[in-house]
């Protein structure tokens, strides 16, 4: 909806607040009472979110407490979407509070953990009772009067009795979701517990806690807050730390318990709470200079940690075997998912982790140690065998119905680039076409009886590396290798890779190295092929995972794609694998396909939900110089155009974006528009599925 309009003859929409694959969040004012309401809006007619959005009217619409938002309408407009009308929460959220603070000081923590366990004992001891389910820091607000409010209820559950599953939507948010959160175990008050100590955690310390489904599995371990930091008390460090243990029966069992801990030795928050009412320091109005410098009280947000606690000492047998049989499990599973997404899948992980869970507290496994980003070099003298892809199922997206601009077929864009590499069926397998800037002068450089798909250009123009087999657009091509072929003659040659082959080239500008992602030790890990020594190295062993590598322009920096500390994430690092940081900040968002603009000043990649619900979109960053600790927004490339778009590359000036496109949300087609998401083109319409476009050459 575009601001201005009427919706449901009352409601006025000022502005969009937040948008994704299933609707969006605005606020508008209602013109009967002439208050500002925020309008959620559910686009999507699958027969769950329905239900689900119905879930959270009901539960929220029953709701009364100073601390929760109240609903004040629900209605349906046929063939067009549902809509929940609620108060308009102004203010800040926590996420939006530490981006401009830093971490927060301590009693400010502990005023907003009593302020959110007096909710969350209200929403318990209701009959019958309600789990929030999804407390973080965007889901807490800071109003300007200095309330502090928990918001969006899309996943909460009604408590029924002794019921042993969900009734809400399964979701979890990698750091803020206790094991049982995964499916394992049954959740309930603790549940919520669990997730506001890791949130207080996140915004004392910078910094979520480790993800609770990786600990409960002796993967990690909770690094302590006094170990981050020596200003917090030894009273709210436990109070936290006990909120986050692995074992529901371990934690605080009460809300109203978890605050008395809070509260201990706060004179402050103390009094507050004796005069009715708590409150914090107010966000400063929008627009004002302190809006945008970062207070005195808090301190920098660190970017990277490693854990400095001593890990525990082994366990007795049972509960060795308990994990040994849990990791051999996951050693099956983990070639390029993180820890949730082999949960959900391997059939009887969920079993084994209610076991891990369930069983008697005994001492645990040590944990394993993450090395440090050490090259390991592999000289190579023979090409090995490549296999065949394993096969994996194709995720289809379904049609947006929303309206959208219409493409402009027209003449090849000024400041284009010469030709476009991509992938297309059209002629049975995958095999690598080329084309111009503007689509003209199509032609078939590749015939791999298994397929062939990723390309990607030599700085010259005059070859092409590629990915072969490839029966279809994966994330993952397992048992593929890389192969060169030169442009003109057609001539291909199979790159030496190590054992377990390789897929994701990149092609360094310098010319003189291609980074890869090769599926050894069971998780992708990007390695570099050095094509003047000829001999190929790790740069990422010992990250839980990291594939789709791209390059900087002066071929110094590799950025990539990791579930490290949460849903796949854009991260930077030197390109001999040193210095890694986190590039993106998209919460529970998934990132993929990034592209480097060749001036250097400008990232892309590919967004989506985790859950997998709606179309993906493009979003952009500039990289300002340094990456996140330097101004770093996020903006989607598009606002006007809502189909599916993903993979977007450069033209070699920098100023236009190929893209794959699939705006009836069947047919896959490349496109391509300027930067700033304007001048958009259809290059190709061929009933085929084209994919993985790769602008580059030396022209026609």
């Amino acid at each position: 909806m575009e601001a201005g309009e009427l919706l449901y003859n009352r409601y006025r929409i000022i502005e969009t607040l937040g948008k994704g694959g299933m609707g969006a969040v605005y606020r508008a004012t209602d013109e009967s009472l002439g208050v500002s309401v925020a309008v959620k809006e559910n686009l999507f007619d699958d027969e769950e979110y329905t239900r689900q959005f119905r879930r959270e009217a009901v539960i929220l619409a029953n709701l009364r407490h100073p601390n929760l938002p109240r609903v004040t309408d629900h209605f349906v407009i046929e063939n067009q979407g549902q809509y929940l009308v609620m108060d308009y929460i102004e203010g800040e959220d926590l996420r939006e509070r530490t981006d401009r603070m830093g971490t927060l000081p301590e009693n400010e923590v502990a005023a907003i953990g009593v302020s959110v366990c007096d909710a969350l004992q209200y929403l318990h001891t209701l009959e019958p009772g309600v789990i929030h389910r999804d407390i973080k820091p965007g889901n807490i607000k800071v109003t300007p009067n200095g309330e502090v409010f928990l918001v969006d209820f899309g996943l909460a559950k009604v408590i029924e009795g002794s019921q042993q599953t969900t009734t809400g939507a399964q979701g979890v948010t990698p750091g803020f979701s206790p094991p049982e959160q995964y499916g394992s175990a049954r959740t309930d008050a603790r549940t919520d517990i669990y997730s506001l100590g890791a949130t207080l955690y996140a915004v004392f310390t910078g910094v979520p806690p480790e993800d609770g489904l990786a600990r409960a599995m002796h993967q990690t371990q909770l690094t302590k807050l006094r170990d981050i930091s020596r200003k917090v008390s030894r009273q709210l460090a436990n109070a936290i730390e006990k909120s986050l243990e692995i074992q529901p029966d371990d934690r605080y069992q009460t809300a109203a318990d978890f605050s008395h801990a809070l509260l201990r030795d706060k004179d402050t928050v103390r009094r507050q709470l004796d005069a009715g009412t708590i409150t914090v320091t107010p966000p400063p109005p929008p627009g004002s200079d302190d809006a945008t410098r970062i207070a005195g009280s808090g301190t920098a947000r660190p970017t990277f940690r490693r854990p400095t606690t001593q890990p525990p000492a082994r366990g007795g047998g049972r509960s060795r075997l308990r994990s040994c049989m849990l990791f051999v499990v996951l050693g099956i599973v983990l070639v390029g998912g993180g820890l949730a997404g082999a949960y959900f899948f391997v059939p009887g992980m969920p079993d084994q982790v209610a076991l891990l869970l369930n069983g008697p507290p005994t001492a645990v496994p040590a944990p394993i140690e993450e090395p440090t980003f050490t090259p390991t070099v592999l000289f190579l003298e023979e090409t090995p065998e490549t296999e065949e892809a394993a096969e994996t199922p194709a995720t289809d997206v379904p049609p947006t119905e929303e309206p959208t601009d219409e493409p402009i077929v027209g003449p090849t864009p000024v400041g284009g680039g010469p030709q476009i590499a991509f992938a297309s069926d059209r002629s049975g397998e995958p095999q690598i076409w080329v084309m111009n800037g503007d689509g003209s002068e199509l032609r078939q450089i590749t015939d791999e009886p298994s397929g062939a798909c990723q390309p990607d250009w030599s700085p010259d123009g005059t070859r092409i590396v590629f990915t072969s087999p490839c029966d279809r657009y994966k994330e993952e091509y397992s048992g593929s290798s890389l192969f060169l072929v030169t442009v003109d003659t057609l001539a291909v040659e199979p790159m030496p890779l190590p054992p377990g082959g390789g897929y994701d080239p990149a092609w360094s500008p310098d010319g003189n190295q291609i980074a890869f992602t090769t599926p050894r030790q069971n998780r992708p890990n990007i390695w570099i092929y050095d094509l003047v020594e000829r001999n190929a190295f790790s740069v990422t062993q010992g990250v839980t995972t990291a594939f789709m590598p791209v390059w900087s322009p002066d071929s110094e920096t590799i950025m990539f794609i990791t579930n490290r500390i949460g849903p796949t994430q854009i991260w930077v690092m030197d390109s001999d694998g040193s210095d890694p940081d986190i590039f993106s900040r998209s919460d529970d968002l998934k990132n993929v396909d990034p592209a480097w603009s060749p001036l250097g000043e400008l990232i892309a990649w590919t967004q989506n939900s985790t859950s997998g619900g709606g179309p993906p979109w493009l979003q952009a960053s500039s990289w300002q110089g340094g990456g996140p600790e330097r101004g770093f927004i996020e903006y989607r490339v598009t606002e006007t155009n809502r189909n599916p778009m993903r993979d977007p590359d450069f033209s070699p000036d920098g100023t236009w974006i190929v893209f794959e496109g699939y705006p009836d949300g069947v047919n896959h087609d490349i496109f391509i528009m300027t930067t700033s998401g304007t001048s958009l083109q259809q290059l190709t319409e061929d009933p085929a599925f084209d994919f993985d476009p790769a602008w580059g050459g030396v022209g026609p």
